[in-house]
């Protein structure tokens, strides 16, 4: 590794701390968070793991959503997409964050949303009360007092029956993240440009893991790992989590007792945790001698070493289960979010058939009912199925080989792979077309997001990354342009050099009427994946 990578040192360098309040004071309007929708945090997903725990929450379609620390509004605008007759406030103390979330809020025309631009110790006793209150990439962030606050926010402002989201970093995992963190800053402890400093953390972290001393294969083993995890991670990323001047993780249980002095209760997780609910079995059997619920998930976080949490909360004292039920799961749709390994998978023997989600998690399973499910689901994704309409489809794919099993057996199933992130439970599914209309149409947030970013939400609520040409032709779908529309501005795009269009050799397509040829296929290729990915409208 070059020297270069430590900077040099001047007698003018300011000898902050990383973070201190003179650095961050404006830290977000120079470098806005990521903002973007994040699946867990939609009314219609929180409602449905409320439901696992016989918790009756507000019906998304008319709910009240506040979200603190809205960043951008992203979240509240695609939220408000799927959800028209609901209304959503979103604040934040970064004026410059708020004031581009206004323009696209306007561009979207999404009129029940509303920005505001606050700090958390201003907002009025009388704000009002939300069925759903959102607080993701904060508690952690910010002082102690105000970590405080936030929880006491989402008490005095949650409906009586409804529920809270908030994300926090977590011990143990975050122990060995702090140690780089307290390295990166001492290494940009006298810079004082941003920039710089980010480039400097980065640089002093590959340092660490190409040259840290092996002890035991684990010291810089950390190093390695934690590099190519902040590999592909965004600048806002490593500046807001490694050198800000707070991120304070904690222990859950420390997280569930904070939330109790605040009047709240602990619900479950939002997130899906495969490792959490498929335990071998001797681990199983030990966890399950505690009759804490919150002792035993710290255990949980102690042998994975987890790094972070999205939890659930409503109001102390409202009826909940400790543990979700199956029976709840015969009153939700469910959806995809595994699928088979191989084209045609065997769901009807005993042969074990693996299955990958969409963020890479494996899972291998010979029962033939979970199989039978699973690929069920697998062929109509990204639609929904109602409870009766998977049992049918799970009856016929496993065929005789279970023929005494039924609709009961069913239950805990897709209860055990929705816990375990292999599928997704909705109570009102989102309308999306699953094939391309003849005039497609997006959501004109979706738009906005293309024409300004690869990255776009999905009617499901998601996030993910298009490639330039689906981009492209996302931006047009606005429900009044035909195929021939689409095709020939793809071609004007073309012939301006915006996109390339090859041949099966991956020579470039030259005379008009092969291009126009090779345009339409590009197009109606773009158009299935577009649908394939829940961004074009019914």
């Amino acid at each position: 590794m070059p020297a270069e990578i430590f900077p040099t040192e001047t007698a003018s360098a300011a000898r902050l701390r990383p973070g201190s309040p003179a650095q961050t004071a404006s830290s977000y309007d120079e470098i806005p968070y990521e903002s973007q929708g994040i699946a867990d945090t939609h009314p219609d997903h929180m409602a449905s793991i409320a439901a696992l725990f016989g918790i009756a929450a507000p019906d998304p379609a008319r709910c009240r959503v506040l979200e603190l620390g809205c960043a951008r509004g992203d979240n509240l605008m695609a939220m408000a997409t799927t959800l028209p007759g609901a209304s959503f406030l979103g604040i934040d103390g970064s004026t410059r964050q708020i004031a581009d979330g206004e323009r696209r809020r306007a561009g979207a025309g999404l009129d029940t949303v509303r920005l505001q631009a606050a700090d958390f110790s201003s907002l009025p006793e009388d704000l009002g009360e939300f069925d759903y209150v959102v607080c993701h990439g904060v508690y952690s962030w910010v002082p102690p007092e105000t970590a405080d606050l936030v929880l006491r926010l989402c008490r005095r402002h949650l409906a009586p029956g409804g529920i809270a989201y908030v994300s926090y970093n977590t011990y143990p995992g975050w122990h060995r993240k702090e140690m780089l963190r307290d390295m990166m800053g001492f290494h940009v402890r006298r810079l004082t440009r941003t920039s710089e400093k980010i480039e400097q953390a980065r640089a002093v972290l590959q340092f660490l893991a190409r040259f840290a001393r092996e002890e035991g294969g684990t010291h810089r083993a950390v190093f390695e790992m934690l590099a190519r995890e902040l590999a592909g991670a965004e600048d806002s990323h490593v500046f807001h989590d490694y050198l800000e001047e707070y991120n304070c993780p904690i222990y859950f249980s420390e997280f569930a007792e904070r939330a109790a002095a605040a009047g709240l209760q602990y619900v479950g997780s939002a997130s899906a945790e495969a490792w959490d609910n498929n335990l071998p079995e001797e681990v199983a059997s030990a966890l399950g001698q505690l009759e804490n619920r919150i002792v035993r998930e710290q255990y949980l976080d102690y042998l994975c070493n987890r790094t972070f949490r999205r939890s659930l909360l409503s109001r102390a004292g409202v009826p909940r289960s400790e543990s979700p039920d199956a029976r709840a799961v015969r009153a939700l749709f469910a959806a995809a979010n595994a699928w088979p390994a191989r084209a045609e998978p065997d769901a009807a023997s005993d042969a074990p058939e693996e299955f990958v989600t969409h963020t890479g998690v494996r899972v291998t399973t010979n029962r033939p009912l979970m199989k039978a499910a699973l690929a069920a689901l697998a062929r109509r994704a990204p639609g929904f199925l109602s409870f009766e309409e998977l049992w049918e489809d799970t009856r016929l794919l496993a065929g005789e080989r279970e023929p005494e099993a039924s609709a009961e057996d069913l239950a805990p199933i897709l209860l055990q792979c929705c816990l375990s992130g292999f599928l997704r439970l909705s109570l009102r599914p989102p309308p999306f077309s699953l094939r391309p209309p003849e005039r497609p149409r997006a959501a004109a947030l979706a738009r906005i997001q293309a024409a300004e970013d690869p990255r776009v939400t999905t009617l499901l609520h998601r996030t993910l990354r298009l490639e330039d040409v689906d981009r492209f032709v996302l931006t047009l779908c606005d429900g009044t342009r035909d195929r021939g529309d689409l095709v020939r501005l793809l071609v004007s795009a073309v012939e301006r050099e915006e996109f390339s269009l090859t041949d099966p050799e991956g020579l470039p397509v030259q005379e008009p009427e092969r291009r126009r040829a090779f345009g339409a296929e590009a197009v109606e290729a773009s158009l299935e994946r577009l649908a394939g990915k829940a961004l074009l409208m019914e």
